[in-house]
């Protein structure tokens, strides 16, 4: 069974939430010493990482923990950016137009078979697809900053949205 340490990521967690260690071990079902102790560097078995997520309900901390464990996306936090849906919404305009700029160049790369791309169709393709990534980022914590005015997590989010995904068939069921 693989630990983890969690200290910092509950701690802003409970923070962001405004609630107690208490409070997050009888969610939990957990002794106030074991959640004091996952607070304070004792290593969380995944387990409870996972009960931890679906008690906080916060996007962020789910996010670290599937980044931690899973090296999925990592929670979009900063020092200097204002936390706000309208700080996440300029900063999506300004990556969709700079991905915008790679495109033209990548869509024609995308023309070629995979053995005819010379060093300027990988280099245009490259440009393109990181710019996309550095957009889908912002996207997706400009889509939390929003679910959060509803009081809802990305993963209620996701659990709600599903369904449509699979009739559309993006998913299968």
């Amino acid at each position: 069974m693989k630990s983890m340490v969690i200290n910092n990521q509950v701690k802003s967690a409970l923070l962001r939430k405004g609630i107690r260690q208490s409070q997050l071990a009888k969610q939990t079902n957990r002794a106030n010493s074991t959640i004091n102790g996952y607070a304070n560097t004792e290593p969380a078995p995944i387990e409870a990482m996972a009960d931890i997520a679906e008690a906080m309900n916060d996007s962020v901390l789910s996010q670290d923990f599937s980044y931690m464990l899973l090296g999925q996306f990592p929670a979009m936090e900063s020092d200097v950016l204002e936390e706000n849906v309208h700080t996440y919404g300029i900063i999506q305009d300004f990556e969709e137009s700079e991905r915008e700029r790679y495109e033209e160049a990548a869509r024609m790369a995308l023309t070629k078979k995979k053995e005819h791309l010379d060093k300027n169709d990988k280099d245009a393709l490259w440009n393109y697809a990181m710019n996309y990534l550095d957009e889908i980022f912002v996207e997706m914590r400009h889509a939390i900053s929003i679910l959060n005015l509803l009081d809802m997590s990305l993963m209620q989010a996701i659990k709600k949205r599903r369904p449509l995904w699979v009739s559309k068939r993006y998913l299968k069921n």
